[in-house]
């Protein structure tokens, strides 16, 4: 296991091209950070600055505190799986899996326990004697996860492994990565554009957009307190509501108004609730997860908006109703026995304390 750090870390490519601007980051030991951000959001060259595969432009990468600006890529002790596995054609699995040891010149005897080892592991060992050519796409990619961890490598990088695969598969083979984790005791680094895949797997959770390190948390923080409204909207699905809104001082206390979901909804606010920002009045967005909403019962105080049942999507647990007022669009995840029905009238509640306020700059407060 080995701890990673990169110091002010930042890559331009020709032209001016910037692929990563300055950023800190440490990836404890054993740790399994996934790097989460869309197309072009400079997640591939922060994997390949690691790997040593790119030069920087500037700052610098340490592991277990040794400067690597000039270590090569193979003297780092560290394996990659790519999207798309690269195997040798010509060789059967078992050799595929052993070939990394062989490297290595480990005796035969160890190569062979470790790659049965592995490949029970991975469900793959009736296949040992094929060759790449008569594999499925996923039996090709558990054979290139499993040549990358045979030989113990300390440090573990994986380039969207699994975003080609069919969604059972996808599943599956997460979930064998994860078994495999707790055995190899390597620091990970997962990159991803699925965020569904980033909060099932991670430890933390680093979120990119063009170039930029917007977040570094835990799944359930990135989720429930997303640091800014481009996480806000790329993490969960459905996304985040963003809802304008105007906060002002009325009597002794405050009252919030929905701008334009609902111009009519307005209800009073304790201090405890506002945005940690001075003056904590004038104009917001107020974030809210779809199963943080709920049909409101008429008995019941707090906040209250209207809006009519546009579309419902049947989810199997649950339901997802899109509310429709003035052209915008809220999202509500309810229980899948709920009654409701597209062109319905409908009134829904929510948790002030489930709420995430966003300035006009786009940062929660």
């Amino acid at each position: 296991m080995v701890t990673i750090e990169l110091s002010s870390l930042a890559k331009t490519h020709p032209r001016g091209v910037v692929g990563l601007h300055p950023l800190d980051l440490r990836i404890p030991s054993g740790e399994l950070l996934v790097v989460l951000g869309p197309s072009g959001s400079g997640k591939s060259t922060l994997l390949r600055l690691i790997a040593g595969l790119d030069a920087a432009t500037s700052g610098g990468i340490t592991f277990d505190g040794r400067d690597m600006a000039n270590v090569s890529p193979r003297d780092r002790d560290l394996a990659m799986v790519f999207q798309n596995p690269v195997l040798y054609p010509h060789l059967s699995v078992f050799e595929n899996l052993a070939f990394p040891a062989r490297a290595r010149r480990w005796k035969q005897e160890r190569i062979a326990g470790r790659v049965h080892e592995i490949a029970r592991a991975l469900e793959i060992e009736p296949l040992l004697d094929r060759e790449p050519a008569a594999l499925s796409g996923g039996e090709r990619q558990r054979v290139s996860l499993g040549r990358a961890v045979v030989r113990e490598p300390r440090i573990i990088l994986l380039d969207e492994p699994f975003s080609s695969l069919d969604p059972p598969l996808r599943v599956a083979l997460r979930e064998r990565l994860l078994d495999l984790r707790w055995g190899l005791g390597a620091t990970m680094v997962l990159v991803t554009h699925d965020q569904e895949e980033a909060l099932s797997m991670a430890n933390q959770i680093a979120v990119l957009d063009r170039g930029r390190l917007l977040q570094l948390g835990k799944p359930r923080e990135i989720y429930n307190r997303p640091a800014d409204r481009f996480t806000a909207s790329f993490v969960g699905s459905p996304a985040m509501n963003l809802i304008p809104c105007q906060i002002a001082a009325e009597g002794e206390g405050f009252a919030v108004r929905l701008s334009s979901f609902d111009p009519h909804a307005c209800w009073p606010i304790l201090r405890e609730w506002l945005p940690r920002c001075d003056p904590p009045t004038g104009a917001f967005e107020l974030g809210l997860r779809p199963e943080s909403i709920r049909l409101r019962d008429p008995r019941e105080g707090g906040p209250r908006f209207h809006g009519v049942v546009n579309r419902v999507e049947y989810k199997g647990a649950d339901l997802v109703a899109h509310l429709v007022h003035d052209k915008q669009v809220i999202t509500a995840r309810l229980d899948a026995g709920t009654s409701i029905r597209p062109g319905e009238a409908v009134e829904m509640t929510f948790d002030l304390d489930q709420v995430v306020w966003f300035d006009n700059d786009g940062r929660s407060c």
